[in-house]
């Protein structure tokens, strides 16, 4: 087995851009779900990226969302963010 096929990848999700529109969910429903009591896309196993605030040092968070998914899942996230009109969600691979 190559490299590549091990290598796992993040997908990240910028909960501030998102409009709710659900495609992600449509083209990759094993990670994107829509919240009908919160009436919000979830991206399932996400966890908020926190950052220190530089007045408090407290950790807060960003409204920026991640996980780790392996190489045979990249291809639904890229597919749901290549139809996200928001540019919300991202795909890379970890290095």
């Amino acid at each position: 087995m190559g490299e590549g096929a091990k290598t796992k990848h993040k997908v990240i999700f910028y909960r501030d851009r998102c409009e709710e529109n659900r495609v992600c969910e449509a083209r990759c429903p094993k990670y994107w779900k829509f919240n009908e009591d919160k009436g919000k896309i979830h991206l399932k196993g996400m966890k908020e990226v926190k950052k220190k605030n530089p007045e408090t040092g407290k950790m807060e968070g960003t409204n920026v969302f991640e996980i780790e998914i392996d190489r045979k899942d990249v291809k639904c996230n890229k597919d749901a963010a290549a139809g996200c009109p928001k540019n919300a969600i991202e795909v890379k691979p970890i290095k």
